[in-house]
């Protein structure tokens, strides 16, 4: 019984000490630098951008493209496409989560349309 108590304690110290932060997806980062944001903050219009809009949207909707997403005012001559403070009314959210956004089977991870949501439900503020 004491050799039990003691290889569970062990174990515990042994999962103490690796931490978790392995186990976290590289894609809930905010920065690209694999370190999650915390949870419930934000992500910003810079990551927005960065992270989804650049390699996946402004191809097809840069600055020739209707709705133009190249820049954050590209948004506000479409006030449908980001509806702040409600991702539900928006259509940046609501056709990337449909999958019908971006063409080619390249759709948006959970994660980045976790980061979609809370930029648009934090207010879609320009940073």
């Amino acid at each position: 019984m004491r050799v039990t108590i003691c290889l569970m304690g062990i174990g515990l110290l042994l999962l103490g000490a690796c931490g978790f932060e392995n186990l976290k997806s590289p894609d809930a980062s905010a920065d690209g630098s694999g370190t999650p944001k915390p949870i419930g903050s934000a992500a910003t219009f810079t990551e927005i951008q960065s992270q989804i809009l650049r390699p996946k949207c402004v191809s097809c909707h840069g600055s020739g493209g209707s709705p133009n997403l190249a820049s954050y005012a590209g948004f506000a001559t479409n006030t449908r496409y980001v509806v702040p403070g409600n991702a539900q009314q928006s259509l940046l959210y609501t056709i990337t989560q449909s999958g019908s956004m971006p063409p080619g089977g390249s759709d948006l991870t959970t994660d980045q349309l976790n980061m979609v949501q809370s930029w648009i439900e934090a207010g879609a503020q320009n940073d």
